[in-house]
């Protein structure tokens, strides 16, 4: 009698949970959001004719459309407010929160030579003419004006921006007499720690794969960190394609003076409120010729890059993980080589020469609140090993070496505006990075360090065109480095443990 009973007890068990599960589901079909379709018609302000096939991009979802020749698009949303950005040749650059209705209309204002640019690094989508900070914008997407065989060589082209190199594929930007620690380099959202301070450590990324970087000369330490000093480099990722839309790229590169190769592909995929981007490619060169077509000894390098991303859109909410690894070889070129490891024409990196690689992963969240109100969170790992080979053994063995390991938040709340005339963006921004060495050889010790940092700004609308900015910020670090060597002998390097903080104050 008990295994009919136990039966009886599991059925009345799963029609009660199948009962649960049906008032769940019930209650879930009628909370659901109501997505509402919107056709918005662009039209010129001064003849109130059609501007057809204008660009049209959400900073916020990071995708956009085309309007058709009739200058209609459609939109599908459920938020009540939505920032919509509007370029078309001939007509300033529409920035603007708008409420989306069925009989919506946007007026272009007519201009041939004022075009602006949205401008996103600041932290507050904004066009330049309405920045308080000095930023400069370039876009990396098949520049051919900007000239030179790394990355580093193309940014010197920036008016106030110059390039030290070691190397051919070894450079390191230098904004106002600044470099190193000084600049901030952000990429995914996120800030790049490779061991920057050295003067042979490159920049550490690719350009395969972003959209533009955006330049940001002066002070800018309230948004960027307390040590931004010098300016920032602030890479801004290339856009998801337009909804259900495929995007594929394909691009060779050759440089006579190096007989070199940079082969680079893209594809870009956009299905519903899923986006997917893919990007890879492969440089290779060999010791490029000086002023008497002599070839220098050990400037060769090749590099290997791959990024991907994933993104997911709703009307409240968008996220979006992404991945990057880059391998980086460069030769380094000195007064003596030893002919043994030097191959005149040869591309594999002879001794001695630098081996990096780079590996970056992070989530960038939006959250919407009511009006005009959101959350920023972005999240980010990068890990970086360097190592340095000065001559071949027997196994191999790097004689310099170092992992470092950076995990780092940003998290930002934007205010909707108050009274038609202020808001306010208040955030953190922190890091845990370790240094580890693995080599015979160090320069610096292993150590962890900490950072917390706090700021608010706040922009105080005055009239149509024009506005005051304030900001505070207060940041502390925490270095702990370990003892290296044999106390009171030649290299010893003692223990370090000590707090620093800073407060910076801005206005304009």
């Amino acid at each position: 009698m008990l295994y009919p009973a136990c039966i009886l007890l599991f059925k009345d068990s799963r029609n009660l949970l199948m009962k649960k599960l049906f008032v769940f589901v019930l209650f879930c079909c009628f909370q659901l959001p109501i997505w509402a379709q919107y056709t918005i018609t662009l039209l010129d302000k001064s003849t109130q004719e059609p501007v057809p096939y204008a660009t049209i991009y959400f900073p916020d979802y990071k995708t956009g459309t085309v309007a058709d020749s009739n200058g209609v698009f459609t939109i599908y949303l459920q938020k009540s407010t939505m920032l919509i950005q509007v370029s078309a040749l001939g007509y300033k650059t529409f920035l603007e929160n708008i409420n989306p209705s069925s009989t919506l209309k946007i007026y272009l204002e007519p201009s041939v030579h004022d075009f602006k640019e949205i401008i996103i690094s600041d932290n507050s989508s904004r066009l330049q003419g309405e920045n308080v900070l000095n930023v400069e914008k370039i876009s990396l997407q098949n520049n051919t004006e900007m000239q030179g065989i790394s990355l580093t060589e193309k940014l010197a082209n920036v008016a106030g921006v110059s390039n030290v190199s070691t190397g051919v594929g070894i450079g390191k930007p230098v904004i106002r007499g600044l470099s190193g620690n000084r600049i901030a380099v952000f990429s995914q959202g996120v800030r790049i720690e490779n061991q920057q301070w050295g003067d042979e450590h490159g920049l550490g990324l690719d350009e395969n794969g972003y959209e533009e970087v955006e330049i940001i000369k002066g002070p800018a330490s309230l948004l960027y960190g307390s040590d931004a000093l010098g300016g920032v480099l602030y890479f801004s990722d290339e856009r998801f394609a337009n909804k259900n839309w495929v995007d594929v790229v394909l691009n060779s590169e050759y440089n006579s003076n190096t007989d070199g190769w940079r082969n680079t592909g893209g594809f870009k995929l956009s299905k519903g409120r899923f986006h997917a981007n893919v990007f890879g490619g492969y440089t290779t060169h060999t010791d490029y010729k000086d002023g008497n077509s002599n070839r220098v000894d050990n400037s060769r390098f090749k590099t290997n890059d791959f990024k991907t991303s994933l993104g997911y859109v709703k009307d409240r909410f968008t996220t979006s993980l992404k991945y990057s690894y880059l391998n980086e070889k460069y030769g380094l070129t000195e007064d003596a080589q030893d002919s043994a490891y030097v191959y005149k024409n040869g591309r594999k990196p002879a001794y001695p020469y630098q081996d990096l690689t780079t590996h970056i992963i992070s989530s960038e969240n939006t959250f919407f609140g009511k009006n005009d109100s959101k959350i920023k969170v972005d999240i980010g790992y990068v890990f970086n090993s360097r190592k340095e080979y000065e001559e071949q053994t027997e196994d191999n063995k790097a004689n310099l070496s170092m992992n470092l390991n950076t995990l780092s938040y940003n998290a930002r709340w934007y205010s909707a505006k108050l009274r038609e005339k202020w808001n306010i963006i208040a955030g953190s921004q922190g890091m845990f990075q370790t240094n580890v060495n693995k080599g015979d050889e160090i320069l610096v010790p292993d150590a962890a360090t900490t950072d917390l940092g706090m700021f608010a700004t706040s922009d105080f609308h005055y009239s149509e065109k024009s506005y005051w900015q304030i900001g505070l910020r207060l940041d502390g670090r925490h270095i702990n480095s370990q003892p290296y060597g044999i106390e009171n002998s030649t290299g010893y390097i003692a223990a370090f443990d000590k707090t620093f903080t800073a407060f910076n104050f801005s206005t304009g």
